[in-house]
């Protein structure tokens, strides 16, 4: 498919124009404004402070964060490409500019705003303040709001280039897609202007018309439904897109406003993951959302009860680990879903319940922040430069807050680096 470049001059707030992008360093692929077609983003490291984590690995990473009730997900290619998918709360934004230093390897590449409402903006602006990024994406909603017009502000004083995703007009009918590279793929649902006009909703017009997005990696999936309404899912239903995907982030917190039976079996996901918390809309995830969920035989993961959520894509399965232990299972086990490619359009889906491993670069455990438990610990002698835990792979700097909460029977000391790595590798938040 050729892709087409055009660019959108578009007001979104009162006397702040969508800015171009800025200059490209050598080696930089620049970007267009609007985006219609498939485009292709090339990674280019960039300078970054010392906390970012280590390089890719091949495979693609999704972090469900924890940020109550409200959406925050980072996405991390297999080649390195970031991708930040709304900011939480505003509440939470503290949460989220420390938790990110923790799995960022450089300056975002992207960040996305799927709805412009309190619970996915409020932390952006911060993150965005902290942590900068190259790319910014929305559905390109008006919004009178305060809290949009500030972080709009801020996008534009950073000088992230502004993209509004606009299908091609030589394929009308085909998604937006994204290339994030190493095969994993952002495809954008909805919306779609100006190909096609946004859907009247009343005061639900940014749920309606918020962004849908499928996230692929050869032969696994991720639906990302945002607060999508059950008229949107209608809409997109009879538009007949694959919708089939391994993994589904519910819709609007699990509210009884979305994920009717027709969509779920349209998805058919092996997991569902369930973003919320407390906040001012009680009641949620609704008991019907939740009775669908289990009909259609999903293996569900919630924030509230789970705590942060991780999804491995090797891009032949997801494997997904929680912050905190799942009922009935043992701290640290890992969940494994696949789906048959040729299998159909609900294909066939294999849910192994796995005891705690120490997964290569995230250790399950580590990765939280967490070990053994918090007992006290004897101050450590002057000469120790690196400590580690028995039951971990990786060595710390003493001032590290995970090597804080190491239990003293299993603690580890080293006066010197090289010692450290006869038998241990850096952790990858203090790069010890």
């Amino acid at each position: 498919m050729r892709v087409v470049f055009a660019v959108l001059a578009a007001l979104l707030l009162a006397g702040c124009e969508r800015t171009p992008p800025p200059k490209p360093r050598p080696g930089d692929q620049p970007l267009p404004l609007a985006v219609k077609g498939p485009v292709a983003v090339t990674h280019v490291p960039t300078e970054a402070p010392g906390y970012f984590a280590g390089p890719a690995d091949g495979k693609l990473h999704v972090y469900f964060l924890d940020v109550g009730q409200g959406d925050a997900t980072l996405l991390v290619s297999p080649t390195g490409v970031t991708m930040l998918i709304d900011g939480g709360p505003e509440k939470e934004s503290g949460h989220l500019v420390h938790r990110l230093p923790e799995l960022l390897h450089a300056t975002p590449d992207w960040i996305v705003l799927t709805d412009p409402k309190p619970e996915h903006l409020g932390g952006l602006t911060e993150a965005i303040q902290v942590f900068g990024g190259k790319h910014f994406l929305d559905p390109g909603l008006p919004s009178p709001s305060a809290d949009y017009q500030e972080l709009m502000a801020e996008v534009s004083a950073r000088k992230l280039s502004l993209v509004t995703p606009a299908p091609d007009p030589a394929a009308p009918g085909a998604p937006v897609t994204f290339d994030l590279g190493g095969g994993a793929r952002v495809q954008v649902f909805w919306p779609r202007a100006p190909v096609e006009q946004p859907l009247s909703a009343g005061d639900d017009f940014p749920d309606a018309n918020a962004l849908v997005l499928r996230v692929t990696f050869k032969n696994t999936s991720l639906l990302l439904a945002s607060d999508m309404l059950a008229a949107t899912e209608q809409y997109l239903l009879n538009k007949r897109l694959p919708f089939h995907s391994t993994l589904l982030k519910v819709a609007d917190h699990g509210s009884d406003r979305a994920s009717t039976e027709a969509f779920l079996d349209a998805v058919s996901p092996r997991a569902a993951i369930l973003t919320t918390g407390t906040g001012p809309r009680e009641g949620l995830p609704s008991p019907d959302t939740l009775a669908r969920l289990v009909a259609i035989k999903a293996r569900v993961f919630r924030s509230d009860l789970d705590g942060e959520i991780h999804a491995v894509s090797d891009g032949t399965a997801f494997t997904l680990s929680s912050e905190r232990a799942t009922a009935g299972a043992p701290r640290g086990t890992v969940h494994v879903f696949s789906t048959t490619p040729d299998a159909g359009l609900r294909g066939e889906h294999a849910d192994a319940a796995q005891p705690p491993t120490e997964e290569e670069g995230h250790a399950p455990d580590h990765r939280w922040g967490r070990d053994d438990d918090d007992a006290p610990r004897a101050p450590l002698a002057k000469d120790v430069r690196y400590v580690a835990s028995k039951n971990r792979e990786v060595f710390h700097l003493p001032s590290c807050r995970y090597a804080k909460k190491i239990k003293a029977k299993n603690l580890v000391t080293f006066r010197t680096r090289a010692e450290a790595l006869k038998h241990f590798r850096p952790a990858g938040d203090c790069h010890p």
